[in-house]
């Protein structure tokens, strides 16, 4: 239960942090 809530989390973040990692760069 632990594992997918773990990868959920990461996944979220990992979606924002790219979009504002162009955003930034751009």
């Amino acid at each position: 239960m632990y594992r997918p809530c773990r990868a959920g989390t990461i996944e979220i973040i990992h979606v924002p942090m790219k979009h504002f990692r162009v955003g930034k760069n751009v």
